[in-house]
């Protein structure tokens, strides 16, 4: 009989499981289907990586982002767990090596995107493959209703039928009940044992904070803290300028986009989860996978969209156990705002068919071409080439991509790729007459094998160390090469791709469901209206509002929000203001007793400690005699 709790120790350094954990193993190691929706941070990744060590064959992990394999795959080796990922990038001889040590079992844990699914050679290898189980990783993605639908996700059921009876695992941290029926149909689960972590964060304190000056607040709020944090706004421009406001204030900070180029995003996530720096301002393309137990606060300037969403990016604060922070600032446009940019993201069946087409003539795509390929696609050059509203043409991109006609992702690195076809005689001709390009080609005959049967990735940084030159000079000569056509020369991207999943068709032939849109976009309706219901709400503590979202029964209320903690509760921001506006209308000073000497109890310091708030916010000031006066 396996000692699950030794292994864990062992492999792992902890002492006991958490929550759930142990009993999710088990049903899987007993050959059953499992669902486990836990929280944010409560270890779901160890509940199929343990099992994974433990049985015979290599357990195959479907998971969504290329950063989020890489990291996984990082952490396992450093605990000296075997474990490959496949994913665009690598080259020939890289994948060949991969599949090789999934084969011969040398590896106990195999990561692949949704998309390598389907892939011929996948398909292949899965044939004489000894998987042990499925696990589903951001399970959540399967689900139309989901806030997060990649329609890649609905191959995974395909796979089962390779592999007859091995048992799936499918994790998400946020799954409504609708979301979860529709995990365990779309992934046609048998009876699955279906495991509900609480939501429930005694170490996360949830706050809702109504500002005058949002800017303001941030810095006021960041000031008194001096423990990671994490910032999220909706736009690019935002985390740029709020990065740079934080700098200004002494307040080390970087900012992280998909906008980025890669290298950026890895230098600016780099230098914040090595502590080099304490805030990160990001988009939400930051934060899966990212494994930094200390960060204090997350923080969301703009509102989110969904308590989905909030729910995954508020739970990357207190995974130390130590209390944390989750703050959302709004003022009285936030609301307001929030509705106009949702009334944006339903164009009409017309527009869509409109964006189809102008898409396909910025990307010069000719009718009947372009099926099963990738193209280089900045939504901004393309909104500023073809006059769209940024946030329509984006969400015109998404239901575009939920219909299948495309497939859009934020920022891939892919490679430049080479295969040399010159034949013997000008190669002959080359080492003659270009002896600095003939001296190229010959180290990358040496550096990379299979290079006369195919197209391979290449590091040209690789290439000039090799050969004593500059990355100039390497770029330069391969693209002579390429102009001779000595060579197939595939420029490396490092930019958002879009994948047509067909042809070309004039846009009146594509298929579109627009009543499955007009669903989706009540269902989108009903979550905006629930994170309004969240913000706004005075009376209903927060996780506990939370737990009933997602269909769970909190009976005890967390102790440390904004609602259930009296020192947290805010006395109304408009009522407090008038208090001290209407006290300074004859007077350019009073002092707090004249101002707040009728209040008693409770309220008298609730309105006080707002007071010093706004004060500190840069709404009032106060004198060294105590009295305030406007700002």
């Amino acid at each position: 009989m396996l000692n699950l709790d030794q292994i864990l120790k062992t492999h792992w350094g902890h002492k006991k499981f958490r929550l759930q954990q142990k009993e999710i193993i088990e049903s899987l190691l007993a050959g059953r289907d499992t669902v486990a929706i836990l929280p944010t941070g409560s270890g779901k990744s160890l509940c199929y990586q343990l099992p994974a060590l433990i049985s015979k064959g290599v357990c195959l992990v479907v998971s969504p982002l290329i950063a989020l394999m890489k990291d996984q795959v990082e952490q396992l080796h450093n605990k000296n767990i075997p474990a490959a990922a496949l994913y665009s990038g690598l080259s020939h001889e890289e994948s060949k090596e991969v599949y090789r040590n999934a084969l011969d079992e040398d590896i106990k844990l195999l990561y692949v995107s949704p998309e390598r699914l389907q892939s011929e050679r996948f398909l292949r290898f899965l044939t004489n493959a000894t998987i042990s189980f499925i696990a589903v990783d951001e399970a959540h993605c399967i689900a139309q209703w989901g806030h997060d639908f990649r329609p890649a996700y609905l191959n995974i059921k395909d796979i089962k039928y390779e592999l007859p009876n091995k048992p799936i695992l499918a994790l998400t941290a946020t799954a409504t009940p609708k979301v979860e029926e529709e995990i365990v149909e779309r992934l046609e689960l048998k009876s699955p044992k279906i495991f509900r972590g609480s939501f429930m964060r005694k170490e996360l304190s949830l706050k809702v904070n109504q500002v005058e000056n949002k800017e303001t607040s941030l810095v006021a709020i960041l000031k008194k803290r001096n423990r990671s944090a994490i910032v999220y706004c909706r736009s690019r421009r935002a985390c740029k300028e709020l990065s740079l406001l934080l700098n200004q204030e002494n307040i080390k900070s970087t900012y992280y986009h998909a906008g980025l180029s890669k290298d950026e995003r890895d230098t600016a996530q780099k230098s914040w989860l090595q502590n080099e720096l304490t805030v990160i301002v990001s988009t939400n393309a930051f934060g899966m996978g990212i494994d930094k137990a200390d960060v204090g606060l997350v923080l969301h300037y703009d509102l989110p969209e969904s308590l989905e969403a909030y729910y995954q990016e508020v739970g990357r604060a207190g995974r130390d156990g130590k209390l944390s922070e989750g703050i959302v600032l709004y003022n009285s446009r936030s609301i307001a705002r929030q509705n106009e940019m949702a009334s944006l993201k339903f164009p009409s069946e017309h527009e869509l068919r409109k964006l189809y087409t102008n898409v396909c003539n910025y990307l010069k795509i000719p009718t009947g071409g372009g099926a099963e390929e990738y193209f280089d696609f900045d939504l901004l050059s393309f909104v500023k080439a073809t006059n769209y509203n940024t946030l329509t043409a984006l969400h015109g991109m998404q239901l575009l991509s939920k219909q299948k006609v495309w497939s859009l992702s934020d920022s891939v690195y892919v490679p430049m790729r080479v295969q040399i076809v010159a034949s013997r005689e000008e190669l002959n001709h080359i080492a003659h007459n270009y002896h600095r390009q003939d001296k190229l080609l010959k180290q990358l005959l040496r550096m990379y094998n299979g290079i006369w049967q195919y197209s391979v990735p290449i590091n040209e940084y690789d290439i000039a160390s090799k050969i004593k030159t500059s990355i100039e000079v390497i770029n330069e000569d391969l693209r002579f090469l390429a102009s001779r056509s000595y060579i197939k020369l595939v420029a490396k991207k490092d930019k958002p791709q879009l994948y047509f999943t067909d042809n070309r068709y004039p846009a009146e032939q594509i298929v579109l469901n627009y009543k499955e849109i007009e669903r989706h976009k009540i269902h989108e309706q009903n979550r905006l209206a629930a994170m309004q219901k969240f913000v706004l709400n005075k009376s209903q503590c927060r996780m506990q509002l939370l737990a009933e979202y997602f269909g769970q029964q909190e009976h005890n209320p967390c102790g440390v929000c904004d609602i259930d903690n009296p020192a947290m509760v805010q006395i109304n921001f408009a009522s407090v203001k008038k208090l001290v506006d209407e006290a300074l209308t004859h007077k350019e000073s009073e002092s707090f007793e004249n101002i707040i000497g009728h209040l008693q109890g409770e309220e008298r310091i609730q309105t006080m400690q707002l007071i010093r708030k706004m004060i500190s916010e840069g709404l009032y000031q106060i004198s060294s005699f105590g009295e305030v006066s406007k700002a």
